[in-house]
């Protein structure tokens, strides 16, 4: 009895798939044909379904255990534009054949997983995933090879049933995958091919978890932080723009034989982010098998050069961004048809004048650096035109390859630059652009920008410094590239910053405690610790920026850059201004209840009004916030609502408002800020900080600019003085005010000099000025030639094309094509002014979005 059910059981055992058997699913000597279908559309709300079909006969030949040799018989191509549900067949549609697929290709297997490939080398990329979209279909593998140990498997080999999960890589990607193993149902049968009635059949559902994958062959560019687009978020403080899901079921013999197999991929583009149209992409494949026979004696003629492919991982096609040639000549008519159109703004949205230029960015976004250089140089005699039309062909080029994002523009832009084709303000702003643009967020490009903004030639040049520093900087923490921010660009910006500081300079340590703010890193407070504590002497205006500069840090809810301004917020000797600019950033970084409380019970004993009118006025709006991102700092807020004084403080004391109009997720809502830092002699404050946040682009994505002053009252005096005395002709006045002093005697105290700073982060850029006294006199002179020019009669106009939102996301889906979603939100701005010296003008602002 007992060898009779060892017997049994080793049967059992045998006939299962997870016994490891090579040969299950695929005969040796067998040949399988199945009739291939695969559907791709898109469907938007109240229209048809667009996209197209390929179907095929897929000829599979067992050569030896494990190693299949296939292809496709008749293959046909079509498109549709119909209106139908998920759920109905697909309507009938016109179909082309399909040439360059008749060469059979080689699939190398272990039991039911798909090891690696060998293609004909003509075969193109695309063609490629097709192959791979349909192989990934007949994936079937019931081993223990993957297996997610953290999940309770329960599946049973005797039975055919349970569950279990493992690491499975097709053509979308490497990702967790669910396996359901059940026996088949009645209505499973009525699907069998008729040969098959009699077979003890299984059925196999997968499903993909792309937000657990080893190896993710999707990318996105441009996406706000806190947007997610691959898996599923449960998180207050991320928003789903993409959904993305795959679904299959195989029907499977258990002694062999897949007898159909379906996948549906499904993509729901969510309008959190951008817009309010939803869309859905849907991608289906399905095999049937039609017949299995004996392999015959006439024998496939292989290609002679094959090429080894090393899983069903989507390859990179360049075909992803569409069929049009990407090619010079292209992208020069475009640049010629959108030139004349400048001549005219009025007439800009009617002539589709920024959908051109996208096609222009995406043209250059396509080529190679040589094609990029031979396109600069067809442009080259219209840059330093006086002809505007001939140079408003150069400002329409310039952007489009500050817009484009790809490394052969990169490399544009740094001759450009280093060779001072641009310079100044000009290549300022092409510059800034680059810090959002580049798309390719690897450590080579962040190194490249680094040597660029260090570079002498970026150094030397006013505005170009700035603006490269800060770009630079900007792209480092967009790229996440840590080691190079810690070894490369925290040394310099330390050492700079401390020689800036010994030799009075204000406005280069202005820039580098901005650009060292950017990083976002806690490595940068151990930079500003001998500022903050003392150990280094420095103004109080340059340590108030300081605090100021970690509210990028601030934001990521680091826990060290909270317990360093926590320490400053509740240091009572500290100037109030610093005190009140670290609880400015605290609320940022979501303070735990313990820190809440303390600042609700400090609106009642602390010393400084300022300090005690900012917590009130921070907490009292944070617990009025409503969007489910600032779910827990609300919660928390209104937790010490309770410790919070009755106080009532005036405009003149500083205040942080912070105001959301979340409704749901059907209305774009947005998030305000207006922070401000009040002042001791002047009804106007120090600093002020305004801030507007769109619902879906996370706490750390905003428009936003600031204003600094160190003393409000000294600057309007010296305004005054500068204004209204010193231009006074010198004959009116017998003596002037010093002579008047050093004749009385009189000991004039001494004033600091004045330090101020505006910065704006805006359209994908930041600038930051600095003003002194000085700056600010040469500013006046600047004003006053400006003025005589149109006195004596000016025509002018300046162009500037900038793209404000630029998301890009990719990723194969079940049919081996990409899905593809591009956002992208074009300004341009148009400024012409025209004056005479009988002072009629005319001035024209266009801003087209």
């Amino acid at each position: 009895m007992k060898l009779l059910l060892l017997t049994a059981f080793i049967a059992a055992v045998a006939a299962s798939p997870l016994a490891e058997n090579s040969k299950w699913p695929w005969q040796v000597g067998q040949q399988y044909s199945y009739n291939v279908q695969t559907y791709g559309w898109t469907r938007f709300e109240n229209s048809n379904n667009t996209g197209s079909g390929f179907t095929a006969q897929l000829i599979i030949r067992v050569k030896a255990s494990g190693h299949l040799v296939a292809k496709l018989v008749s293959p046909s191509y079509g498109q549709f534009n119909q209106a139908f549900d998920i759920n109905d067949d697909i309507p009938e549609f016109e179909v082309d054949e399909v040439d360059n697929l008749d060469q059979p290709i080689e699939i190398f297997v272990d039991g039911g997983r798909v090891l690696s490939l060998k293609v004909p080398s003509s075969l193109s990329t695309y063609n490629e995933n097709l192959y791979k979209g349909i192989i990934s279909a007949l994936q079937v593998d019931l081993s223990t090879v993957g297996h997610v140990h953290s999940f309770p498997n329960s599946y049973d080999k005797e039975t055919f049933q349970g569950l279990f999960k493992k690491i499975e890589a097709d053509v979308t990607g490497e990702c967790e995958t669910l396996y359901t193993v059940s026996p088949s149902s009645a209505e499973v049968h009525r699907l069998l091919p008729s040969f098959a009635e009699n077979d003890d059949v299984i059925e196999i559902a997968k499903s993909k978890n792309y937000g657990a994958c080893n190896k993710q062959v999707g990318v996105a560019y441009g996406l706000p932080e806190g947007a997610v687009w691959e898996g599923i978020t449960y998180d207050n403080e991320k928003k789903q723009i993409i959904e993305h899901s795959s679904q299959g079921r195989i029907i499977v013999g258990k002694k062999g034989s897949i007898y159909r197999s379906e996948v549906l991929s499904s993509v729901f583009v969510n309008p959190l982010l951008f817009g309010k149209q939803k869309a859905e992409v849907y991608s289906y494949v399905v095999l049937s098998l039609s017949s299995v026979e004996k392999v015959d004696d006439v024998e496939w003629k292989n290609a002679e050069e094959l090429r080894e492919v090393d899983s069903l991982l989507y390859a990179d096609s360049e075909e992803t961004f569409g069929t049009v040639e990407l090619s010079v000549v292209n992208a020069q008519k475009v640049l010629q048809d959108i030139t004349p159109l400048l001549q005219d703004p009025s007439n800009l949205s009617k002539a589709d004048f920024l959908t051109k230029f996208n096609t222009l960015v995406r043209l250059i976004m396509s080529m190679n650096p040589e094609q990029v250089a031979q396109m600069t140089s067809s442009v080259d005699v219209a840059k330093d035109s006086n002809n505007v039309a001939k140079s408003n062909m150069w400002i329409i080029y310039r952007d489009a390859v500050a817009q484009a994002g790809s490394i052969s523009a990169f490399k544009e832009i740094q001759k450009w630059i280093l060779n001072k084709k641009i310079q100044g303000e000009e290549a300022a702003e092409v510059i800034g652009s680059l810090a959002s643009s580049l798309t390719f967020l690897v450590k080579r490009n962040a190194v490249e920008f680094v040597d660029l903004a260090f570079n002498p030639v970026v150094t030397e040049q006013k505005y170009l410094n700035t603006s490269a520093l800060l770009a630079v900087t900007k792209f480092v923490r967009r790229s996440k590239q840590n080691l190079v921010a810690v070894e490369k660009v925290i040394p310099y910006l330390s050492k700079e910053l401390k020689k800036a500081v010994e030799a009075g300079d204000s406005h280069k340590a202005q820039v580098y405690i901005r650009s060292l703010g950017n990083l976002a890193i806690p490595e940068i407070l151990e930079v500003f610790a001998p500022y903050l504590d003392g150990s280094i002497p420095t103004s109080k205006y340059l340590r108030i920026q300081i605090v100021i500069s970690l509210k990028t840090l601030a934001n990521l809810k680091d826990e060290s850059v909270r317990a360093v301004l926590f320490s400053l917020l509740k240091n009572t000797a500290e100037p109030y201004e610093v005190r009140v600019a670290a609880a400015l950033n605290i609320f940022l970084s979501s303070p735990d209840f313990e820190m809440m409380q303390l600042m609700a019970l400090m609106t009642q004993y602390d010393p400084s009004t300022q300090v005690r009118g900012v917590l009130a006025t921070s907490i009292g709006f944070a617990a009025n916030l409503k969007d489910p991102r600032f779910a827990e700092l609300a919660k928390t807020a209104q937790s010490v609502l309770k410790f919070v004084a009755n106080e009532k403080f005036g405009y003149r004391y500083s205040g942080d408002s912070i105001i959301d109009e979340y409704t749901n997720n059907e209305e774009i809502a947005h998030f305000r800020e207006l922070s401000f830092i009040g002042s001791v002699n002047n009804g106007l404050p120090i600093y002020q900080r305004n801030a507007l946040r769109l619902r879906g682009t996370g706490l750390s994505e905003e428009s936003w600019f600031t204003l600094s002053v160190s003393d409000v009252q000294r600057l309007f005096d010296f305004l005054k003085d500068y204004l209204f005395v010193n231009n006074k002709s010198k004959g009116e006045l017998k003596f002037s005010a010093k002579d008047v002093a050093e004749k009385l005697n009189i000991k004039r105290d001494t004033v600091k000099p004045i330090e101020a700073a505006y910065f704006i982060d805006n359209l994908n850029q930041q600038r930051l000025f600095t003003f002194s006294e000085s700056e600010f006199a040469a500013l006046f002179e600047q004003f006053e030639v400006a003025a005589a020019k149109l006195m004596t009669g000016i025509d002018t106009q300046f162009t500037k094309i900038v793209v404000d939102k630029q998301v890009t996301v990719v990723f194969p889906i079940a049919s081996g094509v990409p899905f593809v979603f591009t956002y992208n939100e074009p300004i341009v701005l148009n400024l012409q002014v025209k004056a005479n010296s009988k002072l009629a003008y005319s001035l024209n602002v266009d801003l087209k979005f």
